[in-house]
């Protein structure tokens, strides 16, 4: 029974609702809501005395104002904003300065017994709004007080009722134990946000120890990593060198010396003078966090790729990082790499081109005859031979585009006289696996200048791919038509199509999405990724769109 009636008061003094609020304003509505109670309670008190004196003029005014501050009280209960809340305080508060002026001016009461009730407002408004506010209604509760002693020569109602000693005893005592209980739920206050602040400093500690932590790493990791970094802040002036910067371009100052210089005056003093054609640096408000890095040399031999990128956002204070790494080995290797693979490529060439030619004339009977085993096994080298010879000549593509070597013959080219050449000069293979080739054009001649040759390989590659990977008895259908002023090609199968995730590999190198499959279909893994370079080259886009088990649409536009 003593649980159940403390979980009530409990419930009455600090409602769960409350809990939901954040920790400030929990404890605020909780003191909202004791001081609602308080005023009832008073009223309560004060109607029972009146009611045992048979003054029911005035317990009739406590019983309204005690209904009304109850009203005020559920209305309370229902708000979720604090800003009513506390309206809802200074409401009761009012409803009880009305209350208590009515009582004392209709009856002629004493104006000791009311200066002892309107005084209780300022204090209670004082406990929970603090100074300014009290002062405020200390105001108000003065005037009232005002009208009470003034008015008693002019509205008397019920006779003057004069307190008995003990009845000034009781309502001195009543005064005291009010005042009592406020010290003590103002005290419990202080304690609860006391208990708030500490939390908070504990938290401010754990964030700012945390942080101090994440810097030391940040900084350990700056300085050790194999890269020159230099961190600059929202004005561009040096923040942060490690030493791997200080090497690289010979800076024998200390990194806290450098700090607080422009960045642009750190490029003119310390990597200008070392570069063949000297370093500039990039204005802070043109670098993006998309930067593209470039590189430069030093006049010892050294290659410099730099990257600057920006850091945080212009509202918080953004900065940049610029990053300096040595690719002279790398550079060094791709070059040997380079010049293996053009060496191996063009000695291989010739050979193969005459091996496939001495094939493919035996295959036809030009050495006579041969037996149907020896046929078979000469075709089978003959397809082999031709697929060496092509890989080589994809690679020396590649070759070309990387070094910047590729040269487009530029010519009017007719986008459906495009398709159906290709689509004719693959017919015949399609045939062969039981796949239909269907070419759609809107009948128009769309013209546009490109390098035929180039996109004929294009379009030859996208077309034997789908005719390669489409079952027997489907089509392939290639559309050429236009999107938005340029010419767009299309080429569709229906295949088992190719995942979302896998679609963004296929136009890399060496690139195969199903090895088993595609070495039975035959193919290198460099034919999408030389189409891509060859689109790109005419200022095009090349993309695909499929879904698993609904085939793929391969498209370039130009």
């Amino acid at each position: 029974m003593a649980g159940r009636f403390k979980a009530g008061l409990g419930q009455l003094l600090a409602p769960s609702r409350f809990s939901s609020l954040p920790a400030e304003p929990r404890v605020y509505a909780i003191r909202l809501n004791r001081l609602l109670l308080i005023i009832v309670l008073a009223w309560a008190v004060f109607a029972l005395q009146y009611l045992m004196q048979a003054r029911y003029l005035t317990v009739g005014i406590d019983v309204a104002v005690i209904c009304s501050t109850l009203g005020v009280h559920a209305w309370f209960l229902r708000q979720k904003r604090l800003e009513r809340m506390r309206a809802a305080s200074h409401l009761a508060a009012a409803l009880s300065c009305v209350g208590l002026a009515s009582a004392a001016m209709i009856s002629g009461q004493s104006a000791a017994m009311a200066t002892w009730f309107l005084v209780f407002v300022p204090i209670f408004m004082a406990h929970q709004e603090g100074v300014r506010v009290a002062v405020t209604w200390s105001v108000v509760a003065a005037l009232l007080m005002a009208a009470v002693h003034g008015s008693e020569a002019l509205l008397t109602i019920a006779p003057e009722f004069v307190p008995s000693q003990f009845e000034v005893f009781a309502g001195q005592v009543v005064f005291l134990f009010a005042v009592l209980g406020i010290g003590v739920a103002t005290r419990r206050a202080s304690d609860e946000q006391l208990r708030i602040v500490q939390d908070r400093e504990a938290q401010l500690r754990k964030s700012r120890d945390a942080s101090e932590l994440l810097s030391e790493r940040l900084a350990t990791l700056v300085e050790n990593v194999n890269v020159g970094v230099v961190l600059t802040g929202s004005e561009d002036r040096v923040l942060r060198i490690n030493s791997r910067f200080r090497e690289q371009f010979g800076v024998v100052q200390r990194a806290g010396e450098l700090s607080g210089l422009s960045f642009e005056e750190l490029c003119q003093r310390h990597i200008a003078p070392l570069t063949v054609q000297g370093e500039r640096c990039a204005p802070a408000e043109t670098v993006t966090k998309n930067q593209e890095p470039r590189e430069f040399t030093l006049k010892d031999g050294r290659v410099i790729e730099f990257e600057r990128t920006r850091i945080g956002d212009t509202q918080g204070g953004a900065g940049f990082v610029a990053c300096y790494r040595d690719i002279t080995q790398q550079k060094e290797i791709e070059r040997m790499k380079n010049e293996f693979v053009s060496t191996v490529s063009h000695e291989l060439r010739t050979p193969l081109t005459a091996i496939r030619g001495s094939l493919s004339l035996m295959a036809g009977g030009a050495a006579g005859e041969l037996p149907k085993k020896c046929s078979e096994l000469v075709q089978i080298a003959d397809s082999n031979a031709e697929r060496l010879v092509r890989l080589i000549s994809e690679i020396l593509d590649l070759q070309k585009i990387e070094e910047g070597g590729l040269t487009l013959r530029l010519q009017r080219v007719v986008a459906d006289h495009l398709a159906h050449e290709v689509a004719d000069s693959l017919r015949p293979a399609a045939a062969k696996q039981g796949v239909e080739l269907v070419v759609h054009t809107n009948g128009a001649s769309l013209e546009f200048e490109g390098d035929p040759d180039r996109l004929t390989q294009v379009l030859t590659n996208l077309v034997s791919n789908a005719v390669a990977f489409s079952e027997e008895g489907t089509s392939v259908e290639l559309t050429a038509g236009s999107n938005s002023g340029r010419v767009r090609f299309e080429v569709r199968d229906h295949g088992p199509g190719i995942a979302l995730e896998d679609q963004q590999r296929l136009f890399t190198r060496f690139e195969q999405l199903d090895g088993s499959d595609r070495r039975r279909k035959g193919g290198t893994g460099l034919g999408l990724a030389i189409s891509k370079a060859f689109v790109e080259e005419h200022g095009g886009t090349i993309g695909v769109e499929s879904k698993l088990g609904h085939g793929a649409t391969f498209w370039f536009e130009v």
